[in-house]
């Protein structure tokens, strides 16, 4: 009686329950790390131009320009690929 009654609890349960939660924490996990990489990447580019700014290596111009240009070919090579 116990087994019966344990078979009907299970059976009204919804399967794909474990399976959903599993992947949205893979999917979290994926969002987290594609967020602390760009993150990192902004943090690095920002601190690069300026730090090239203030010791007179370049016009902010070109930083800026060199920004742009870096920033469109990374979005067309994105798109191609």
């Amino acid at each position: 009686m116990r087994r019966i009654y344990h078979l009907l609890q299970q059976a009204e349960r919804p399967l794909f329950l474990h399976v959903n939660i599993r992947w949205h924490r893979s999917a979290l996990n994926g969002l987290f790390l594609a967020l602390s990489i760009i993150g990192g990447a902004v943090f690095s580019l920002t601190f690069s131009l300026l730090s090239r700014i203030y010791f007179g290596l370049h016009y902010p111009s070109d930083t800026l320009a060199g920004a742009m240009l870096g920033s469109s070919t990374a979005m067309l090579v994105g798109l191609w690929i």
